[in-house]
């Protein structure tokens, strides 16, 4: 299997055919660039407020946890759509 960086230059990719993974993983974290506070106390609030609404979390199908350097979100993908 070839990676990115292993492909010949001019070479594309057909990503419609890549299969899903069994589990995703999904880490972010809040830097406050250009900001005269450096907290982002408000901004975590409203990360936790709209991850608590997401329906695939009230449906128990993603879970998620709030640490010191940020949210991390995990669950399986859906079945892909025709």
């Amino acid at each position: 299997m070839q990676t990115l960086s292993t492909m010949p230059a001019g070479t594309t990719t057909d990503y419609g055919n890549v299969g899903l993974p069994p589990k995703c993983n999904a880490d972010f974290c809040l830097i406050p660039l250009g900001m005269s506070d450096a907290s982002v106390s408000k901004q975590i609030a409203e990360v936790q407020r709209l991850v608590r609404g997401h329906p695939e979390v009230k449906a128990g199908n993603v879970s998620w946890s709030m640490h010191s350097a940020g949210t991390t979100l995990g669950g399986f993908p859906p079945e892909p759509r025709p």
